[in-house]
């Protein structure tokens, strides 16, 4: 038998000897910690899981969280809060130790579980419900930061929409004032045109007039130049010559009215076509403000679109939330008396064969004195 086997079986034989002080003692210690954490004070744990809300600050694809939440943990465990909490939950003076009893979990982002720790379950329930509304709270005055931006673009955005239209109808105003000129143009132009109808009408009844008096003084030249001075009487020579200078002078003055006439026609010409020029001119004004009114328009419906966006991103930005209520677990986390038990009785077995050698060695040092 190897030395490996006598030693074994010497351990066996000292276990086997003591092993009503091993049972006893393991069984009184075990009994002892579980009448302990029966009368310990019980411990229990809440949870409420809160939504972490959202703002859709400048775009649609663009979503922001109100709070990153890793912030949450050192802003529900400040000293203020904790303090607060302390009060509405009436708990210990201990501040430090409250705070180690709240627990953030922020890894399920945009989730953040709080958990509580405390013995009486509707102070959990009272605290969870603090801690939440306190953040609620703070993020509604974040969201409100956030939607009096998006309002305040919106009201921006609507008074360049205002703008926009006001110049459109000056435009407008512009062009109907451009037309009246237009139409005031053409009424001129069409007196000028009558009138050069007139005078041209006037102008063939005094050359009809020229060739009459042309030939009628002709024929009264040729009258002059056969007559027959020595039998012709004075009064007849003299009522010939007046006749022909009157001829002449009225062929003279119808030459004048001619050329006055042609003159006239051609200044009243000149002056249809300036105003022609000025009508062609105002006629491209109206269509420059009619290219600037579609340009305009142009920008009112982007801008339509934008004011349109906004108001979506208003809608659907979102406070945070509830995502489940305050929940109490019905088994309190400590004392956990079963778990309790075994760590002890484990730690008591270990101690009570621990104490076995000790008191098997003090024998055998007694019994080999007394031997000697």
């Amino acid at each position: 038998m190897s030395a490996e086997e006598i030693e074994l079986i010497d351990i066996i034989k000292v276990i086997w000897k003591r092993r009503w002080l091993i049972v006893g003692g393991t069984f009184g210690i075990s009994l002892t910690a579980l009448v302990v954490s029966l009368l310990w004070p019980k411990t229990y744990e809440g949870s409420v899981i809160l939504e972490v809300g959202k703002i859709y600050a400048t775009q649609p694809e663009r979503v922001e969280l109100i709070e990153d939440p890793k912030n949450l943990e050192a802003l529900l465990k400040s000293d203020a809060v904790v303090g607060q909490l302390k009060i509405r939950i009436g708990s210990e003076k201990d501040i430090e130790k409250l705070k180690r009893k709240i627990i953030i979990d922020t890894k399920s982002n945009p989730l953040v579980v709080i958990s509580l720790k405390y013995k009486d379950p509707k102070q959990i329930i009272n605290g969870l419900n603090f801690l939440a509304e306190w953040i609620i709270s703070d993020h509604k005055q974040k969201e409100n930061i956030a939607i009096r931006t998006l309002e305040n673009n919106i009201s921006a955005t609507n008074e360049k929409m205002n703008n926009l239209s006001d110049r459109i109808a000056e435009n407008k105003r512009k062009g109907r004032e451009i037309q009246k000129k237009i139409k005031e143009i053409e009424a001129q132009i069409g007196f000028e045109r009558q009138q050069i109808d007139t005078d041209n009408a006037y102008q063939n009844t005094v050359e009809e007039q020229i060739k009459t008096l042309t030939a009628a003084t002709n024929d009264s030249r040729k009258r002059m130049a056969v007559l027959d001075v020595n039998k012709a009487s004075p009064l007849e020579i003299l009522f010939l010559q007046t006749t022909i200078q009157n001829q002449e002078f009225r062929l003279a003055e119808s030459r004048r009215e001619i050329n006055d006439l042609k003159q006239r026609v051609d200044d009243r010409q000149k002056e249809v076509a300036e105003r022609q020029k000025q009508a062609a001119d105002l006629r491209i004004q109206i269509l420059e403000l009619d290219a600037q009114n579609a340009e305009l328009g142009s920008q009112i419906e982007n801008l339509k679109q934008t004011v349109a966006m906004l108001e979506n991103l208003k809608a659907r930005s979102e406070n945070t939330k509830y995502r489940t209520p305050p929940v109490v677990l019905d088994k309190p986390v400590w004392p956990r008396k079963g778990l309790i038990t075994i760590i002890v009785g484990v730690l008591g077995l270990m101690i009570t064969v621990m104490l076995a050698f000790f008191l098997e060695n003090i024998d055998q040092t007694t019994q080999r004195r007394a031997g000697s």
